[in-house]
């Protein structure tokens, strides 16, 4: 941010963490305490922040191959100084709708059904949105002029929602067929402006 203040999110075999810089990067200090997942594979961990209350932290953690239970994502209200554990299914990634920040998007980790879920009470409460045909879910945004419509990085491609994610259309046109998508970006500005990222 322009404040200098910034987060990352760390994983390792023993622990996942987030860490915190109010100076622009030059030093970073852990947060408060949060559940550490251990798996002897390590984690997959996403983090995102509320873009109207920057205070508002949310963080998810999922540990490779592990049993569904064990997967945790955590809230902080004050800008990580402490964090809750939410009631949440075990998911991979989040995303925030920037026009209504209490309602967030997730995907599905791998030892789930492949699904994105849905959430409007700022994670307190979790519904499933069954049918999304993509496969594992790498990577979630909302489109902030379009908050109705949802990108997901999947292991099959690309893939759009128009509906708030009730329905899902592939949208890999152009990137090369067996490639899985795992992130994905839209310019801030201009939404019909995209990235993804292969591997």
């Amino acid at each position: 941010s322009s404040t200098g203040t910034a987060y990352a999110a760390t994983t390792q075999a023993s622990a996942s963490s987030v860490y915190k810089t109010t100076d622009a990067g030059a030093s970073w200090s852990a947060t408060g305490p949060t559940p550490a997942l251990q798996s002897p594979l390590g984690n997959e961990v996403a983090l995102t922040i509320d873009p109207l209350d920057s205070r508002i932290l949310y963080f998810t953690a999922s540990g490779f191959f592990l049993d569904v239970g064990a997967a945790s994502t955590f809230k902080s209200m004050d800008a990580g100084a402490s964090w809750m554990e939410l009631t949440a299914p075990a998911l991979a990634t989040l995303a925030i709708d920037p026009t209504a920040p209490a309602t967030i998007y997730g995907g599905a980790n791998i030892n789930l059904p492949p699904d994105v879920f849905h959430s409007t009470d700022g994670g307190l409460t979790w519904s499933d949105l069954p049918g999304f045909p993509g496969g594992i879910v790498h990577d979630l945004t909302v489109a902030g002029g379009s908050p109705a419509t949802i990108w997901a990085a999947a292991e099959l491609g690309l893939y759009r929602s128009t509906d708030s994610g009730a329905t899902w259309s592939a949208a890999s046109y152009g990137i090369p067929l067996g490639f899985g998508v795992y992130t994905v970006l839209v310019d801030p500005r201009f939404s019909r402006v995209l990235y993804a990222g292969t591997a």
